[in-house]
């Protein structure tokens, strides 16, 4: 099982594959090879050649949603509540974030989280930067001392940002306080009980985003000594950020959801005689969209005054059931084709999985569908029939159809609209 690592900053984004049983230095490492666009690269390693001459390769294509981080007010990231500023005189504000070193400590007067809970913020190092770096490849440990001359003035003080954020760090407790840091201004140990840091007017910080989908393919292919190519396995996948929805809530939502995204995988390509036979066929990878209508529980609104109004409801058999096409197949060698792929799959009581078809086209060769619905469904209630849920953001899957000049297998991803 590889391991799959995808992150973005603002200069872009970064797939890691990773194989935990060739984990040493020395062993052929996952490269990215081809970034496609549109979210879509391409990652290979080359393993070396054998005794008979055959050398192995493997490519994975991976399409992702993750965007740039968004720069976000201070106060609105989460886990950077503010509290009460204890060098504030003559009232209570609450505009500096109070950071506890130490286990040892009196809570009280931190404010509180909106439910009458003391607010903590444990020490996070990895979002601190700041105070003057030491010299190049060095380690400095700078000690704070408050003046006892300056009875309103606190110095044990330094500027630097907190996640991105530029403001001032004031140390509020009694003993010594100090900072180390490395060459890059990188804080690796802080001293003192308490640390507040009170950020700049208008300061924000970067939010990365935590709810992104990925799908595509890995495959694996030889080329022998003479240069003739053999494709050896293919395997699809998807997946999310966000974890799977649960199957008991999914049981209450009701109504109908439409989900819209896209698709990547592998094709084969053919080109057909007459007389039905392959005149010769090409591979790649495709691109392609997806739509789907996912139909859950029986809508049932009682909105009259003389009985059921039953105009929204759902035909029984689309009950706990999903519909949609995979269509406009780009691909790479620029064949030109009418692909679309009609899919239906069916959820079972209690899953937050389906599993049905994908067809073609082609009379008895049906191929197979599967899929996950991801992200929470919120409760709400509707006149007349008690508490609901809210149909799922997101839904992944993988498939594999047949078409009468080719084939498809692959991943996709799709939001709800």
């Amino acid at each position: 099982m590889y391991g799959l690592a995808i992150s973005r900053d603002r200069d872009g984004t970064e797939i890691k594959i990773t194989d935990p049983a060739m984990a040493g230095m020395d062993d052929p490492k996952f490269t990215q090879a081809m970034d496609l666009g549109g979210g879509t690269t391409m990652h290979t390693r080359t393993m070396a050649a054998d005794s008979d001459g055959n050398v192995e390769e493997e490519v994975v294509m991976v399409t992702t949603d993750i965007e740039a981080p968004k720069a976000t007010m201070f106060t609105r990231v989460a886990n950077q509540v503010l509290n009460e500023n204890p060098a504030t005189t003559g009232g209570t504000d609450y505009r500096s974030l109070r950071i506890i070193t130490s286990n040892a400590l009196d809570t009280s007067g931190q404010g509180d989280d909106g439910t009458g809970s003391p607010i903590t913020n444990t020490l996070s190092l990895m979002n601190i930067r700041g105070p003057a770096a030491a010299a190049d490849g060095g380690v400095q440990t700078i000690t704070y001392t408050d003046d006892s001359g300056t009875a309103d003035v606190n110095e044990r003080r330094f500027t630097g940002t907190y996640n991105g954020a530029p403001g001032t760090y004031v140390c509020t407790g009694t003993g010594a306080c100090s900072a180390t840091v490395n060459d890059k201004g990188v804080v690796s140990a802080m001293a003192g009980d308490v640390w507040t840091f009170t950020p700049n007017a208008g300061a924000t910080s970067d939010v990365d985003d935590a709810d992104y989908l990925h799908y595509g393919f890995w495959l694996k292919r030889t080329t022998d000594s003479n240069g003739v190519l053999t494709y050896n396995e293919v395997e699809t996948f998807a997946g999310s950020s966000v974890a799977a929805s649960t199957g008991s809530e999914l049981d209450v939502v009701t109504g109908s959801a439409t989900y819209s995204g896209g698709a990547t995988g592998v094709y084969v390509h053919s080109v057909v005689n007459p007389d039905a036979t392959e005149a010769s066929a090409t591979s790649g990878h495709f691109r392609a969209d997806v739509n789907l209508t996912a139909y859950f529980g029986q809508t049932v609104d009682d909105t009259t005054t003389t009985g059921v109004d039953e105009s929204g409801r759902l035909a029984p058999n689309l009950l706990n059931t999903i519909t949609g096409t995979i269509s406009d197949f780009v691909l790479s060698g620029g064949e030109a084709n009418g692909w679309s792929v009609a899919l239906r799959g069916t959820r079972a009581t209690g899953a937050n999985t389906f599993t049905g078809t994908a067809s073609g086209g082609v009379a008895g060769s049906m191929g197979s569908l599967s899929g996950t619905y991801h992200g929470p469904t919120p409760e709400t209630t509707s006149t007349g029939d008690g508490s609901t849920r809210v149909a799922p953001g997101s839904v992944v899957g993988e498939f594999n159809s047949v078409f009468s000049n080719g084939s498809v297998a692959g991943g996709f991803g799709a939001r709800k609209q």
